[in-house]
């Protein structure tokens, strides 16, 4: 018995995971990994690991850490892609193989150690103080949520501005942490003129570059939530008039005629004139599923086949689904964090009383946008129906053997695109990821991916927006990653906004060996004859 347990002692105490480090003695960008097996037992956070190869392996190894428990947020690093704090950093959640990097969109001083001079420079002055006991009454936000909360905690860690898709220098954005600072400063000014503060964020670098993405708030260690101020400093500056002129124009379309492209109302469905099937009227025929398209998906002609396309799927599955037609307008979750909370409650007013019109069991959307505020946000305005991604819809009729996919695209290599609205925001990544292995293509994951996705740019009214400035676009830096990756045929996205981003970021970037598609093309694909005979709609 001895031997046994000396030999499991000698097994345990041999466990090893296998890190990649990076290092640079230069800071300018020319580094390389080196790999180091590191010993489960006694190293417990990634810290401990660092810190075994300084005392074991390299002793030149360059890090920053001080307090070991998260308060003086010095060890920020990226760990396989995702912003962490070194020392609270479990090594069992990220595996064997563990990727450490610097924190990016910052310079990079000596292996992990990032200058943080960039951040602090971009704070606004003076620098704000402020706890929330003295966080006004004035400053509740419209949602009925506290305003500004634990933003006296920030640890200036960097891992928001890091996380950040517009975070790179080029783009000259300030970053979520400096917005959260002068969020405080408009509430304790400390010498600083209130105007001041408005005129600092409402700049080109200011709050409008943000795309509302949620990886600055899912990043954060200390709980803050910068996007939550800076929606609300958004809200300021709409009633006052201070926004980008083709932010404003869209907002005028919104409101004159219901959706970002000021159509008539009466245009909406057209796309349904290439179908050889009648989509019921869900206002005046009782259906299943009441089919909320979105803006996007109704009028961008590049995304109108999509829509064409996943329609006829369902029709020829059997699936009782209807629109609500001219009744439709937009959901409202990209006009919210605009910041025009006035036009948002008139549309969800109007959206509510045409379904209440309407008799249906469930609502499915193709946009995640309006997925986000349909499900999250509706329901406190009196919505009392399930709401799902078409994914969910589809993967379920796969599962049920009611698509059939029996031409199996084998051999085929894909990527996939989470949605941040869609993957961040609600969780769903399984859906997607399920119907591709069903339609039998070999997925190929790209670095960021999942919950930590990275952000095409066109998420909270940036769409709308003048993206002409320094830089290159978030969706054009994704579609460099995808180049990384080995020999894949199919960028596949399952976002109306997504499919119109990366066709156009594949076209600028140049060179793209595959091609971008909506995920109902790859089942198209492998429907079975009987299937894609009748699914084969018109462009």
């Amino acid at each position: 018995m001895a031997v046994t347990d000396q030999t499991q002692i000698q097994e345990h105490t041999t466990r090893t995971c296998h890190l990649r480090v990076y290092r640079s003695s230069a800071g300018n960008g020319d580094g390389h990994f080196d790999e180091f097996d590191v010993p489960v037992d006694g190293c417990e956070t990634l810290l401990d690991a660092l810190r075994w190869i300084q005392l074991n392996r390299d002793h030149s190894l360059s890090l920053r850490h001080s307090c070991l428990h998260a308060s003086c947020g010095t060890c920020g690093m990226r760990v396989n892609g995702r912003e962490e704090l070194a020392c609270v950093c479990k090594l069992a959640e990220h595996g064997d193989e563990i990727r450490v990097e610097p924190l990016a969109n910052l310079p990079t001083r000596t292996d992990l150690v990032a200058d943080m001079g960039p951040l602090y420079d971009h704070f606004p002055d003076p620098h704000p103080i402020i706890r929330v006991s003295e966080v006004l009454p004035a400053a509740r936000r419209p949602d009925g949520h506290e305003a500004y909360v634990r933003l006296e905690d920030c640890l200036e860690c960097g891992l928001c501005v890091s996380a950040c898709p517009i975070g790179a220098p080029a783009t000259g954005f300030v970053g979520p942490a400096a917005l959260a600072a002068a969020g405080r400063l408009l509430e304790e000014p400390r010498g600083a003129e209130r105007d001041d503060v408005l005129s600092w964020i409402g700049r080109a670098e200011g709050v409008w570059q943000c795309t509302t993405c949620n990886a600055c708030v899912q990043a954060c260690p200390a709980g803050i939530e910068p996007l939550s101020a800076i929606i609300d400093m958004r809200r300021i500056l709409v009633e006052q008039g201070d926004l980008d002129p083709l932010l404003q124009h869209t907002l005028q379309n919104v409101a004159m005629q219901g959706n970002s492209y000021g159509k008539s109302a009466r245009t909406r469905a057209r796309w349904t004139k290439g179908l050889d099937f009648t989509i019921p009227d869900a206002r005046t025929e009782p259906v299943d599923y009441l089919w909320f398209v979105g803006d996007y998906a109704s009028f961008d002609e590049r995304v109108q086949r999509e829509s064409r396309r996943l329609a006829t799927i369902l029709h020829d599955a059997g699936v009782s689904f209807g629109l609500l037609f001219e009744g439709e307008h937009s959901a409202g979750n990209d006009v919210r964090r605009v910041g025009e909370e006035g036009l948002f409650e008139m549309l969800v007013e109007h959206n509510l009383s045409v379904l209440r019109e309407a008799q249906f069991q469930a609502i499915f959307t193709t946009d995640p946008h309006s997925l986000n505020t349909l499900r999250n946000e509706y329901p406190a305005y009196g919505l009392d129906k399930p709401v799902y991604h078409y994914t969910e819809l589809l993967v379920d009729l796969v599962s049920r053997g009611i698509v059939s996919l029996s031409a199996p695209l084998t051999g085929t290599r894909v990527t996939y695109h989470d949605p941040c609205y869609l993957a961040r925001y609600n969780q769903i990544t399984d859906a997607p990821r399920a119907l591709i292995a069903a339609t039998g293509a070999e997925l190929v994951e790209m670095p960021r991916h999942g919950a930590n996705t990275f952000c095409c740019g066109a998420g909270g009214g940036r769409i709308w927006m003048d993206d002409s400035g320094p830089g290159e676009r978030p969706s054009e830096q994704r579609i460099r990653e995808a180049q990384t990756l080995d020999a894949i045929d199919y960028f596949v996205v399952s976002c109306p906004k997504d499919l119109a981003m990366y066709t156009a970021a594949a076209q600028t970037v140049g060179d793209v060996s595959f091609e971008v598609v909506e995920l109902t093309a790859l089942l198209e694909r492998a429907l079975s004859d009987r299937s894609r005979s009748a699914a084969a709609a018109p462009a």
